[in-house]
């Protein structure tokens, strides 16, 4: 992979070796964590996260699972200081978890795709390639559309082309350079 950066124009001094794709439990997870990070820090976006967890997961012992969809749609997400729109892009999101668990008509739907979730109101194609990334652990995803990898394209000229199949690690790489 290092050789692929070298060969795509990262500088040979900023890359991070043994750097890794941080996937997540599932696609659920991921979506929760692309929502809650459109167009804010990644500090920001832990700090939701945390948030979200704290007031809605469930414990068992000393155990903290991860918030369940249900409770997402349960909650008016009050707690959480981030615009409406984004409130409401979690629940549809949550929601459109749930009715996987339950189609109407199971027998004749087609199998539910990461794709399909353009067509929930506030996710777009950013938010799927991430989850794409972290909850499926895509090693070739090219988020070329992020803010943090445009700023870094301004300052060294890439061609993502060449880090193929590694594209994820790539967008990780340009990120830690930031």
């Amino acid at each position: 992979i290092q050789t692929q950066l070298l060969r795509c124009g990262v500088p040979e001094d900023k890359i991070v070796t043994g750097l890794r794709i941080p996937g997540v439990w599932d696609t659920f997870e991921a979506g929760c964590r692309a929502i809650l990070g459109q167009q804010i820090s990644v500090k920001a976006a832990i700090t939701l996260l945390t948030l979200l967890n704290k007031e809605l997961s469930e414990t068992e012992g000393d155990k903290v699972y991860f918030v369940t969809a249900q409770a997402i749609v349960n909650s008016d997400l009050a707690f959480l200081k981030i615009p409406n729109s984004r409130k409401q892009t979690l629940q549809l999101f949550a929601q459109h978890n749930l009715s996987l668990l339950d189609p109407p008509d199971s027998a004749n739907s087609p199998s539910p795709s990461i794709d399909d979730w353009i067509n929930i109101k506030g996710i777009g194609p950013w938010t799927i390639a991430y989850a794409k990334m972290r909850g499926k652990s895509n090693p070739d995803i090219w988020l070329n559309t992020d803010l943090i990898i445009k700023k870094q394209l301004a300052k060294i000229n890439i061609d993502a082309e060449l880090a193929r199949p590694w594209r994820s690690y790539l967008t990780f790489q340009l990120w830690s350079m930031a």
